[in-house]
């Protein structure tokens, strides 16, 4: 049973995801968020590193998303994507092949790790007017080793934490930027 903590996390995510804000994630939403990533990091939609985070985004509606649409209209609803996010919990592999993507399209340069630029740029794809200020202290909530960086391990720690813990003061909540106020 999800807590309140939780389910504003969901919200939240779902908020995130939602990039036209017309309370229905579908699969153009992850081309934006695709496209918005791509462009943080400098590169155009149609060259080949834009190419391949679209792609990514687009394997994460198709994979983790999609299926839960029950009524086959091409979108979740936020009542949709609570399930979908509770049946991927439920289900091991799920939330790792979540990591695994997630990770694929941050890790822009593919050097086996997420500098602040990248995750920078990730975060934006979600929320654009994210200030730089804000992602900082999301990044070192997650750079649990105070390394510089956040390897993958980090990352798919944050991703459980995020989208399964109860625990307010658990690092991976700041995954996707700081949480709204309750």
């Amino acid at each position: 049973m999800s807590t309140s903590f939780l389910d504003r996390k969901i919200r939240h995510g779902f908020d995130r995801f939602d990039g036209d804000r017309d309370g229905r994630l579908t699969w153009h939403d992850h081309v934006v968020m695709g496209e918005r990533t791509a462009a943080g990091l400098g590169h155009e939609p149609g060259s080949p590193v834009g190419h391949r985070i679209i792609e990514a985004y687009c394997r994460i509606w198709e994979r983790v998303h999609r299926p839960h649409d029950l009524d086959g209209d091409g979108s979740l609803t936020r009542e949709e994507f609570a399930a979908a996010v509770a049946g991927a919990a439920g289900r091991a592999g799920a939330i790792a092949d979540l990591a695994v993507t997630v990770f694929e399209v941050a890790d822009a340069d593919r050097d086996g790790r997420i500098g602040f630029t990248e995750y920078l740029a990730f975060l934006r794809g979600h929320q654009p007017d994210v200030s730089e200020a804000e992602a900082a202290e999301a990044f070192a909530h997650l750079d649990r080793d105070g390394d510089g960086w956040v390897a993958r391990a980090e990352v798919a720690t944050a991703i459980v934490e995020y989208w399964t813990s109860d625990d307010p003061a658990v690092p991976g909540n700041w995954f996707y930027g700081r949480l709204p106020r309750a």
